[in-house]
């Protein structure tokens, strides 16, 4: 039990991207929320429920047993100014 089963869809913004990864193969790719199917019910479902409707797209794998995390954007910050 972790912040995945604390946060349902609903929370999240629609333009927000997951990071997931496979288990089984390896494989990761980014997932954003507003490609999933428009269905009145999966707004109410939790985030460890994703696996369930994006199984893993590598050919031959098909897994749903996925590492899902939040891709964070941090907005950086460059030095500007010099020594004097």
């Amino acid at each position: 039990m972790g912040w995945q089963a604390d946060i349902q869809l609903q929370d999240l913004d629609a333009e927000e991207r997951l990071h997931l990864t496979c288990r089984k193969c390896g494989y990761g790719w980014h997932f954003k929320l507003g490609d999933l199917p428009t269905h009145p019910v999966h707004k109410y479902l939790y985030v460890d429920e994703v696996p369930s409707l994006t199984p893993c797209p590598q050919m031959g794998c098909g897994s749903q047993d996925l590492r899902i995390a939040r891709r964070t954007v941090s907005e950086t910050e460059t030095f500007t100014a010099g020594l004097p």
